[in-house]
């Protein structure tokens, strides 16, 4: 299975301490067509692949079961995800460190049953700032907890509250490109299970850049799965972001 998800955000900034936002994902579940060149970078570079090099090319497979009773069965189609609704304090603003919490609610408006979401109202919190190195390399800081309810597909699954954190570096390579680097990670979500890709502690390295425009920027990543771990195998990310005036 690929996923590819049209995300729309909007942020505003109440104020100069405070900033609302709103995320509406749009969520498509395909057969896909990369398998031909993740199989040849996944054996370039050894990473390892769920086992997806063993299933044939660009088929779909998307079913979870628990005991033998079905807790999900995804399709070829499309649908809406969870809308996530965001607001972020500033408690801490200066040229060289700034220092924030932000509390998230996420709404079930997506089909838990077809992997849309989990059915339930999720909540976190988390901290973040950001901390300049030099004139030209800033690091980015963020720890948090969710709180996520229960998965309500077919059958109803209890989930854990899980922590996570990541720490970026972005490195301006003149006035208007930058190159990031992110690793994140996680505690897992679901109760015990003994196998080792869902209970693990999963991990995501990101790599990309940023190029800035005037009010926009346009930004791309690619991310790995080290470890193996409660994880997308592979993700390519594309951002396009405007300032709008008012």
């Amino acid at each position: 299975m690929e996923i590819t998800e049209f995300n729309l955000r909007y942020k505003k900034i109440l104020g100069n301490t405070t900033e609302i936002g709103i995320n509406i994902p749009v969520i498509i579940f395909s057969s896909g067509f990369m398998d031909g060149f993740l199989d040849v970078y996944h054996k370039t570079f050894g990473f390892p692949d769920y086992g997806r090099s063993g299933r044939p090319l660009n088929s779909f497979l998307y079913e979870v079961r628990r005991d033998s009773g079905l807790i999900v069965k995804g399709k070829n189609q499309t649908g809406p995800g969870d809308v996530r609704v965001s607001i972020k304090k500033s408690l801490i603003l200066s040229d060289r460190f700034n220092f924030s919490i932000m509390g998230i609610i996420e709404l079930p408006t997506g089909n838990a049953r077809r992997g849309y979401g989990n059915g339930s109202m999720d909540a976190g919190f988390s901290i973040l700032f950001d901390k300049s190195i030099s004139d030209n390399i800033i690091s980015y800081w963020n720890f948090g907890i969710v709180f996520p309810g229960k998965l309500k597909g077919y059958n109803e699954v209890d989930l854990r509250d899980f922590f996570y954190g990541s720490v970026a570096v972005e490195s301006l390579l003149g006035k208007n490109l930058s190159f990031i680097a992110q690793l994140e990670g996680h505690s897992s979500v679901y109760p015990e299970t003994d196998i080792s890709a869902i209970d693990g502690t999963g991990f995501l390295l990101s790599l990309g850049g940023r190029y800035y425009s005037g009010n926009s920027s346009f930004e791309v990543s690619l991310t790995e799965d080290p470890n193996t771990t409660g994880a997308p195998d592979f993700i390519l990310n594309l951002s396009y972001k405007i300032k709008l005036h008012q």
